[in-house]
């Protein structure tokens, strides 16, 4: 894992993520081949019995969305991956995101679905645990478990170049970490994969972990983020919206609007100016353009 890690593009991962998926395929055609779904409905009842009275559980339903959350969450490294890409267009990456997604969810939905029903209650969070002592051969539970190291092994690569670039742009700033020089990529990589190591050395079950940090940072990246972002982007159509519908009047409603598009304009000077190019020039009209909104409203 650490010299793939180590990598300066993650384009260069395109072969491991390859045969990342293709191992998570294998791993999900094996739990619905040998998942005794019939000898568990049959014993309780039928599906629509068990799906009456297991859909939702009060007493986990937060737990296992702060899990799902983390699990699910893809954002942090959507634009890494959109500036690998060969052509990176707009059609192109919503091409790719279609096809990531949609084959993500496909497996993930087979996999659970076919991995409860088959042991219901009894389900582990590794629902490879559940075969043992099972009529299942067991090289065929052996091979799932290859399958799962194995997508376990080309995944870590991706999730440190995220690390990496988030490191490296609180420590030394964007531009560094849009080209990161050899020492630092190095020193910085091995950092990270010695403190996951620990991790994974000293801690025996992460659930806790995954759920709390599904809770606080996979919330915030999955739903908290994205609104605000789109609400900064579209400021103008959202206000809008909100006379339309009667809350254009809501203070809240307006200050949140007006908070996002002084932020636009804020990041464009900042931006600007970082360019070297003329400040005045390009001012003025921000400048008139705020004032004539100001009179109007």
């Amino acid at each position: 894992m650490l010299p793939l890690s180590i990598l300066k593009d993650m384009s260069a991962l395109a072969f491991t993520s390859f045969a990342s998926v293709a191992a998570d395929f294998v791993l999900v055609l094996i739990i619905m081949a040998c998942s005794p779904v019939q000898e568990s409905l049959a014993s309780n009842g039928g599906f629509f019995s068990v799906a009456g009275s297991s859909i939702i559980r009060p007493s986990t339903v937060f737990s296992g969305l702060g899990a799902m959350s983390f699990a699910f969450v893809c954002h942090h490294s959507s634009f890494i991956v959109a500036d690998s890409l060969t052509d990176s267009t707009t059609e192109r990456w919503a091409k790719v995101t279609h096809i990531s997604v949609g084959s993500a969810f496909t497996m993930c939905f087979f996999l659970g679905l076919f991995g409860y029903l088959g042991f219901l209650d009894d389900t582990e969070g590794d629902i490879l645990n559940n075969f043992i002592g099972t009529d299942t051969a067991y090289a065929t539970i052996t091979a799932g478990r290859v399958m799962l190291a194995l997508t376990m092994f080309f995944t870590y690569p991706m999730e440190s170049f995220v690390a990496r670039h988030c490191v490296v742009s609180l420590k030394w700033g964007e531009g560094v970490a849009n080209d990161i020089p050899r020492n630092k990529r190095i020193g910085v990589t091995v950092a990270l994969y010695l403190v996951a190591l620990f991790i994974a050395l000293v801690f025996q079950d992460l659930g806790i972990v995954l759920e709390l940090t599904g809770a606080v940072s996979g919330s915030f990246l999955s739903y908290i983020l994205p609104s605000s972002l789109y609400m900064c982007v579209h400021s103008k159509e959202l206000l809008s919206i909100l006379q339309q519908i009667g809350l254009g009047s809501s203070p809240f409603c307006f200050c949140c609007v007006r908070l996002s598009e002084m932020s636009v304009l804020n990041s464009s000077n900042q931006s600007g100016e970082a360019s070297g190019g003329n400040s005045s020039d390009e001012d003025a009209p921000v400048e008139i353009s705020l004032a004539d909104e100001e009179g109007s409203s």
